[in-house]
């Protein structure tokens, strides 16, 4: 089954690209060009009205989500060891870990950096770009502390969880 991954540069595409390739998984790579407000134009409005990346297709289905893509794609391609199991005491924060930073990390990175380079210079503003910042600053350093505390980041489950809180580490690293 071929998996269809429509993936743009610097996006949270990234992450499922990074799993497919550690996975050794085939796949068929279309580029959507990146443009605030019309990403991939009408083409590829009618894959993702939304116009935000990544979307998968897989046999006909298509799929967004960039966490929900991960964890379908460990589950449905033989990557199960690269969860955390539903009986183990760590599911929850594992859980934790791989969904919750779209609403608590990503909110602060899309203020970041749309205050400081997505929008018009007219429309930033200084003072929510720096919230931004701090905001994920402390993001940051909360992983930090649990990629230093065993067990959950410590086990081969969790390594899938780097897909996610990896990026954000690596935005904050090449753009602030």
């Amino acid at each position: 089954m071929t998996i269809k991954l429509y993936h743009a540069t610097h996006t949270r595409s990234l992450r499922v690209l990074w799993l497919l390739e550690e996975m050794g998984l085939e796949y068929d790579l279309k580029k959507v060009d990146l443009k605030m407000g019309d990403t991939g134009g009408a083409e590829y409005a009618a894959i993702n009205p939304l116009q935000k990346v990544p979307s998968i297709e897989v046999g006909g289905s298509l799929m967004q989500e960039s966490t929900a893509i991960l964890e379908f794609v460990a589950t449905k391609f033989g990557g199960k060891e690269l969860l955390v199991a539903e009986d183990h005491p760590d599911y929850g924060r594992f859980l934790q870990w791989m969904h919750g930073g779209e609403s608590g990390f990503g909110m602060y990175l899309s203020v970041f950096f749309g205050h400081t380079m997505l929008l018009p210079e007219k429309d930033r503003n200084k003072a929510m770009a720096g919230l931004g910042r701090r905001q994920f600053a402390k993001v940051v350093a909360a992983i930090g502390k649990r990629v230093r505390s065993p067990p959950l980041y410590c086990s081969r489950q969790v390594y899938h969880c780097r897909h996610f809180s990896g990026l954000y580490c690596l935005w904050f690293e090449l753009g602030w």
